[in-house]
């Protein structure tokens, strides 16, 4: 969970947002930490997760994928959860784009923006 940041308050969360305080954002150098000490230990996985909240608010998202790819020989695909409320930013887009292969975008379809739905299959 790399944010606790969430555009939605839906009641029956599966992260139990509402009932959290949003604290920091998981910085960079944590998520790199946790997938060398995961990945020390752990010879393959087949689907890596990136959740949180809504992750697209996190402002290093484009990062933290790279960051995951690193380790791409060693997971089969790496999966990021959105609720689609927020614009996808072209950085991002361009990493999901590099990647396509290899990375499952999880969109909760909740009917609030059907652009970033179809930007996204696109």
């Amino acid at each position: 969970m790399i944010t606790l940041r969430c555009t939605l308050r839906c009641e029956l969360c599966s992260e139990n947002i509402p009932l959290e305080k949003p604290g920091e954002d998981m910085k960079l150098e944590e998520v790199q930490k946790i997938l060398a000490s995961f990945f020390d230990v752990v010879d393959y996985v087949e689907l890596l997760h990136v959740s949180g909240g809504e992750t697209f608010l996190h402002p290093q998202l484009p990062q933290i994928v790279q960051e995951c790819m690193k380790y791409r020989a060693k997971f089969g695909k790496l999966m990021i959860f959105t609720n689609c409320t927020i614009k996808i930013p072209e950085s991002l887009l361009a990493v999901l784009e590099e990647y396509r292969d290899q990375i499952i975008v999880h969109a909760s379809d909740y009917n609030i923006n059907a652009d970033t739905i179809q930007e996204l299959k696109d």
